[in-house]
């Protein structure tokens, strides 16, 4: 039996003791978005910053609403998981025993989205 390959949706990786970029899989992305990178960094005690780079508008004025939904998709799925790994700094840096526990109310509140935009985009 052969095991299936687990890509997740979202990327953590540090780049010091007090810093964490979190970024959205490009590999996860439908073809036409991946030649944007969706990323933010993450620094203890900090609000989230936005280092995305979009190459293109990909507003409703483009016409193509699927478009422009995939690009709202990945956004907030990074809104997000940004705001998990800000609570959850001590975890990223000490390990298990500082897990905090989280609601989907928590990350929405954190995210300033809707708790049930979490709980579709956290499926």
């Amino acid at each position: 039996m052969a095991l299936n390959k687990f890509e997740p949706d979202v990327l953590v990786r540090s780049l010091s003791d007090n810093v964490f970029v979190v970024e959205v899989n490009n590999q996860k992305l439908p073809e036409f978005l991946r030649s944007n990178k969706y990323t933010m960094n993450v620094e203890r005690g900090a609000k989230p910053i936005i280092t995305s780079r979009i190459v293109a508008d990909l507003g409703l004025d483009t016409g193509n609403l699927s478009i422009s939904l995939q690009h709202s998709r990945a956004f907030t799925l990074l809104k997000c998981a940004s705001h998990v790994v800000e609570r959850q700094f001590d975890y990223f840096t000490e390990g298990f025993e500082a897990l905090v526990p989280m609601t989907l109310s928590d990350v929405a509140e954190g995210a300033s989205v809707h708790e049930s935009t979490v709980s579709r985009i956290f499926r």
